[in-house]
Formats: structure tokens, sequence, C-alpha cells
């Protein structure tokens, strides 16, 4: 029988995230640039890295897992750094869940490092956001820097290309086909739900809203 990717079975093909080896508490102090007053890419630190895990036994299987994320029928079911998590837990011990074909798991496996990473600094940059300045003038600038590093981390990713014999892809279209084989997803029959988990994979719109929205209208419920 095939193990599953919630298998005991040791990592054989684990991910190289390339990133620090210890997770620091926040501090938004240690992350300000002091002539500028802003928060820029090399000021915050990328985030760690955690051991390859398995999940707990009692887990749902992955694909469930990912289409409640994704597709937010149950929305924060499970938090993201956990899911990445899993995720590098199920390309170590069953690679071919996200890519069929042997020879393409090399290029499957960078991107899928490389989205993991991202995401994974991504939700570094977020936790900023409990340290902001109360004061509204300055704390425009930082949410300012909050955002730009968000997208600078998004388009990283995005001008990433791979090398998958014959052709070369783009990283969006591998890490789509890649979970969209772990979620058992075909662009000809699922090709709406593909969309849409395309746009989740990839997008940032979300994460910009949470952090360009004004302080001073949180708690307006808009009545006079």
């Amino acid at each position: 029988m095939t193990a599953g990717p919630h298998s005991m079975r040791p990592p054989i093909n684990t991910l190289n995230t390339d990133q620090t080896q210890s997770q620091e508490p926040l501090d938004l102090a240690d992350s300000i640039n002091d002539e500028t007053s802003s928060i820029d890419s090399k000021s915050i630190p990328k985030a760690s890295s955690p051991p390859i895990e398995a999940p707990p036994s009692n887990t749902p299987p992955l694909d469930i897992l990912l289409k409640k994320h994704f597709l937010r029928t149950n929305p924060g079911y499970l938090d993201e750094a956990t899911l990445l998590s899993y995720l590098s837990y199920a390309w170590a011990t069953e690679p071919s869940m996200f890519c069929k074909q042997a020879s393409h798991q090399i290029p499957f496996g960078s991107v899928l490092s490389a989205w993991i990473a991202w995401r994974r600094n991504a939700i570094r940059v977020k936790g900023y956001i409990t340290a902001l300045p109360s004061a509204p003038e300055t704390e425009w600038v930082y949410r300012a820097g909050l955002c730009t590093e968000l997208r600078r981390l998004r388009e990283e990713f995005l001008e990433m290309t791979v090398e998958v014999n014959p052709r070369t892809m783009e990283a969006k279209n591998v890490i789509c086909t890649a979970l969209g084989n772990v979620m058992g997803l075909t662009a000809k029959k699922d090709m709406e739900v593909m969309r849409l988990v395309r746009e989740r994979i990839c997008g940032v719109d979300v994460e910009l809203a949470g952090l360009e929205r004004d302080p001073q209208l949180d708690g307006d419920d808009g009545g006079d």
C-alpha cells in the first residue's frame, strides 16, 4: 500500500527554504530604518523553517485541508503556518502527490520550496501589524512599508521560472499544478475551481486590504 502524506516514513526529499535557523520574537523597533522612518526588505528578518514533522494522527487528509484553505469552505479552520508545515512533510514523504513524473520533481520541489518560503515570510511581515505605533501619522508610514514588502515577496516568487522538460514554466503555473494534483483537480473538469485556487495561491490582495485599512475607521459601522 502506498504511504499517505501522514505516514511516519522518514523524509526522503526535504525542502530547502534557505531560512535563518531561529525564529526571533517580533520587534518592530529592530526593523525600522532610522533615516527614513520606514520598514525596508533588508530590515525584516526572514522567517525560519521549522523541522519537518508528521502531522497529528487525527489530521484530515491534505487534499481536504487545502480545499478548506483555498476555497474558504471553513475560514480559519487551520492557520496557514500549520498548513505549510503539513505541505513540507507531504513533499518529504510522498512527492508523487504533487508531481506524477519523477523527472519533474526537482523543478517542482524548487517552486514548492520558494512558495512556502514566500508564504512564511509573508506571515512574518504581517506579524508586525501588532507592533505598529499607535500614532496615525507614523502608523501609515509603517503600513506602507509592510505593503511594499508583501508586494516584493510576491513579485519575487512570480518572476521565478523553472525548466520542466521540454519547456520553461512560470512558478505560478507549477505551484498551481502541484497543489491542484494534491487536491485532485484538473484544468478541464475543474476550470472555475482551479481559477479561484490560482488567485488565492498567488494573490496578495486580502493581505494588503488588511494592511491598508484606515485604523481610524476601525469599529465604524457607518451609522450616523
